[in-house]
């Protein structure tokens, strides 16, 4: 029978096991691997002296011992949780540092705007911003926030709506000419031109909800350099975002042009901020002033405040 030194880790992954009943999805709630919460059940199963869990092909099932223990442990486990969260909030008062991981190009963009203006008025909170790689990185607290154009609302997590906006088709006036085309065209001839896009597929076009999927050969690139690059030596048609070019002043390059897709209407690409449980005083001055900046900079119309 356990005595002491009571691992409360090992009571909340047996709550994430028993409300999941799944090894997989557990481990994504508690951000650690799966590997970690078979280990603890094993380790809480051995203190307690019961066996806890039965396993089958679609994942567990709790034992009649299980049943019997989980209300008293989950409101054990809801009593510490708030006393955990009470101290965390206490601390993220203090906490002058907001973590930021980006996941989009026109993401960086935006951030790039608001930086001056952010360290102009709060010159005590310090920034970390780093590029998206794994959404681990937030499961597992390594960042307060992700800030980007993907869909990452099917990832537990909060998301706030930053602002919303639409996609624009970006072209050299040589490869027009070299197609023999206007800056006006039809979904049609659309179709029948290389596009230039991002490997992580930052920005889609839609149509009836569904994605285009007869428009043209997808020509993947890995950075925004590059897709400029592209673009500039009229390989492809580039995809960008209006309020993107606005910022980089991507415009003041005169042999660059927006198309102009008559019968293609588009839905807007959504920017939001994902994160995992309530933000620190400091993350949410940020995102708060985020939002507020994107009213002042873009366009009426365009803006979807949290």
């Amino acid at each position: 029978m356990l005595r002491g030194n009571t691992n409360w880790n090992l009571y909340k992954t047996f709550i994430a096991v028993y409300e999941t009943k799944n090894m997989r999805q557990a481990s994504e709630i508690l951000g650690i691997t799966r590997t970690a919460v078979s280990q603890n059940i094993k380790e809480l199963s051995n203190q307690l002296g019961i066996k806890l869990f039965t396993a089958h092909s679609k994942g567990v099932e709790p034992t009649d011992e299980a049943n019997s223990i989980y209300p008293k442990i989950k409101n054990a486990v809801e009593s510490i949780t708030i006393a955990e969260n009470s101290v965390a909030k206490l601390n993220d008062e203090n906490n002058k540092t907001v973590k930021i991981a980006l996941s989009g190009v026109s993401t960086g963009t935006l951030i790039k705007g608001y930086l001056k203006e952010f360290y102009t008025k709060y010159p005590d909170i310090r920034l970390e911003i780093s590029q998206l790689k794994d959404l681990d990185l937030i499961k597992q607290k390594q960042v307060d926030m992700i800030i980007g154009v993907k869909d990452i609302m099917n990832q537990n997590l909060k998301i706030i709506n930053v602002y919303k906006t639409h996609p624009v088709f970006i072209v050299s006036k040589e490869f027009l000419k070299k197609h023999g085309l206007s800056n006006t065209i039809s979904k049609e001839q659309l179709s029948k031109l290389p596009i230039i896009m991002l490997k992580d597929k930052d920005i889609v076009w839609k149509q009836e909800n569904e994605v285009e999927e007869s428009l043209s050969t997808i020509l993947p690139v890995t950075a925004p350099d590059m897709t400029y690059s592209m673009v500039e030596n009229s390989i492809g048609v580039g995809i960008s975002s209006k309020e993107a070019l606005k910022l980089l002043n991507a415009t003041n390059n005169t042999d660059l042009v927006s198309l102009n897709v008559h019968d293609m209407p588009l839905n807007p690409v959504q920017f939001v901020c994902g994160y995992n449980g309530n933000l620190a005083k400091s993350a949410r001055i940020f995102v708060d002033g985020l939002v507020e900046s994107c009213k002042q900079q873009l366009s009426p119309g365009k803006i979807k405040k949290a």
